[in-house]
């Protein structure tokens, strides 16, 4: 069986499932500004808008539709972004929003998953590499190893050392 990294896309359309992703994120997080392309041409978050976002708060809602959009399931987003599945129900059915800590994570994951579109060129490809336990992260999943700061940088890292021919 070919591994994830050896059946990745053409360059076009790893572009532009990666464009159809961000257009996602930000619907999702209610900000069409909150993620951009770098000169470089690498994804960034726009910190002012991510700062707005965040006060703000990303409907409870928008856990499920990006687990949906990479086919992991809502206790793996939830358990990512630091929300227990009986409070995420209490907020959905109440058409509440997360906190700050929790759009926050929200975002990060957002930011991850287009990263691993891009690197590995689908949807589809970047929810299993995103969701199966890795052994350099001491074999946690990448989404769930990236609940903090730290952690959603080593994930970035490899994520970036894939995209770029690295071994990872």
């Amino acid at each position: 069986m070919a591994s994830l990294s050896s059946r990745k896309a053409a360059p076009q359309k790893t572009a532009a499932a990666t464009i159809r992703a961000l257009a996602r994120f930000g619907k999702l997080a209610g900000s069409g500004g909150l993620f951009a392309r770098s000169e470089r041409g690498e994804i960034t978050v726009a910190a002012d808008e991510a700062i707005r976002v965040i006060k703000l708060g990303i409907a409870a809602s928008a856990v499920a539709e990006l687990g949906q959009m990479v086919a992991i399931d809502k206790q793996t987003v939830s358990r990512a972004i630091g929300i227990d599945k009986a409070t995420l129900q209490r907020r959905e059915k109440s058409n509440k929003r997360l906190d700050e800590p929790q759009s926050e994570a929200a975002i990060r994951a957002m930011e991850l998953v287009a990263l691993a579109v891009e690197a590995f060129g689908t949807m589809e490809m970047a929810g299993q590499w995103l969701e199966k336990p890795h052994p350099l992260l001491d074999d946690h999943a990448p989404l769930t190893f990236a609940s903090n700061q730290f952690g959603a940088e080593k994930v970035a890292s490899m994520l970036m050392s894939i995209r770029y021919g690295g071994v990872v």
